[in-house]
C-alpha cells in the first residue's frame, strides 16, 4: 500500500548505490574535521532558502574566521552565489564531497539529504528546522510508512538520512522543547532555544537576501512603491499530502471565488498575494490584483511589507506574530485535516 511499481523498480536500481553510501558513511566517521569549515544545505539541495540560507549569509557576511560552504544540486543557485563571492559547490562534485567530508559542522533545516548525508558520519549535525510543530512529525507521526516493519527496513536502507541523529536542534522557545525532543528523539539538553535565523530579515535588510529570484523580488518591491496606500494581503496555506490538493487547480476555485475577490480588492485598494507551499504544484495564474508567487520564492524579506496574513495550519503565523499585524485563519477543511 505504500510503494508503487515505479518506486519498487527505482529502489532496486539503487541497491548497489546504497551499499556504497552506507559503507562510505561509516568510513566518514574517521576523517579529520576542520572546525572552521561549515557546510550548509536546504530542501534536498534544491533551493537557497529558509533558516539555512540566513545562517549561511550571517556566517559569510560577519565571520571571516569561518568558511561557510553552500551545497546544492541546482547549478543556477551555485552560479548566482559564486557571482557574489559566496562559497557554493555542486553537491556531487569533487569539491562538494571534499568539503562535506572535512566540515566539522553540517547544518540543515530539513533532512540531511540537503547535503551528502553519506559524508556526515564524523561531523556535528545541527538541525535548524523550518517550522514550529503544529502537527505530529518525525518520531511522533504514527502514520509514517517506516512505522510498519517492512517500511522500516526499506526506509532505513534507502533513506537513511531520515533517521540520522542530530547533535543539536534549534527551536524558538521553551514552550516547544518537549515537542522537539520527542520529534527528533534528542535529549533536551541538546536543544538550543534561539530565534529562527530567517526572521532576522523581517527587521533589517540582509546582504544576499535577494540573490536567487531577482525578477520576482523586484516585482514585489515595486508593488509597494507604486501604490504606498494599498493593503497587501498574503495568503499562505500549508502543505497537504492528499492528491486533490496538490495536483488539481480546480480545488482552489472552490476554496476562493477569484472573480469576486478581485472586485473587492479593487474597491479597497488591496492586493492578494498567493504563496503556496514549495511542495505543492498547482497551476494558478495572476488575475488583476491577485498575484501568484512562485512556490520556491523566499517571502521572508517581504513579511515586513505585508499588512494581513491569511493562513490555515502553517507555522508562518508564529513568525508573522513578530510584526504585530493582523492574522486571519482560514481552516476551510479543519475536520478533514485533523
Amino acid at each position: 500500500t505504500y510503494f508503487s511499481v515505479y518506486e519498487i523498480l527505482k529502489y532496486m536500481i539503487f541497491i548497489p548505490v546504497n551499499v556504497f553510501k552506507h559503507i562510505f558513511y561509516f568510513l566518514s566517521k574517521f576523517i579529520p574535521r576542520r572546525k572552521d569549515i561549515w557546510v550548509f544545505g536546504s530542501w534536498e539541495g534544491k533551493r537557497f532558502i529558509d533558516n539555512s540560507k540566513y545562517m549561511f549569509l550571517y556566517a559569510s557576511n560577519n565571520h571571516k574566521e569561518v568558511t561557510p560552504i553552500w551545497l546544492s544540486k541546482n547549478k543556477e543557485i551555485i552560479k548566482k552565489l559564486r557571482d557574489q563571492h559566496y562559497n557554493a559547490y555542486y553537491m556531487y562534485g569533487l569539491k562538494g564531497i571534499y568539503y562535506n567530508l572535512i566540515a566539522k559542522y553540517i547544518i540543515s533545516d530539513t533532512a540531511f539529504n540537503s547535503v551528502n548525508f553519506w559524508c556526515c558520519g564524523g561531523g556535528t549535525k545541527i538541525q535548524l528546522h523550518h517550522a514550529l510543530l503544529l502537527k505530529n512529525m518525525g518520531k511522533n507521526d504514527k502514520k509514517l510508512p517506516w512505522k510498519k516493519p517492512l517500511g522500516k527496513i526499506i526506509y532505513h536502507y534507502f533513506n537513511p538520512w531520515l533517521f540520522m541523529k542530530n547533535d543539536y536542534v534549534v527551536c524558538t522557545s521553551d514552550f516547544f522543547i518537549d515537542k522537539f525532543a520527542t520529534t527528533f528523539d534528542i535529549e533536551k539538553e541538546k536543544i538550543i532555544v534561539a530565534g529562527f535565523s530567517r526572521n532576522d530579515v523581517i527587521f533589517k535588510q540582509i546582504k544576499g537576501e535577494n540573490l536567487i529570484d531577482i525578477n520576482t523580488f523586484d516585482k514585489m518591491k515595486r508593488l509597494r512603491l507604486s501604490n504606498p496606500d494599498s493593503k497587501i494581503i498574503l495568503y499562505m496555506p500549508t502543505y497537504r499530502d492528499k492528491e486533490e490538493y496538490t495536483k488539481k487547480s480546480t480545488d482552489f476555485g472552490k476554496i476562493i471565488n477569484f472573480a469576486e475577490l478581485d472586485k473587492f480588492l479593487e474597491e479597497v485598494n488591496g492586493y492578494f498575494i498567493i504563496k503556496l507551499h514549495p511542495t505543492i504544484n498547482i497551476n494558478l495564474q495572476n488575475q488583476g490584483r491577485i498575484i501568484v508567487l512562485p512556490s520556491s520564492f523566499d517571502i521572508y524579506p517581504f513579511l515586513s511589507q505585508i499588512d494581513i496574513l491569511i493562513t490555515d495550519y502553517s507555522s508562518i503565523y508564529f513568525d508573522f506574530l513578530l510584526t504585530y499585524k493582523p492574522i486571519i485563519f482560514y481552516p476551510y477543511d479543519l475536520d478533514e485535516y485533523v
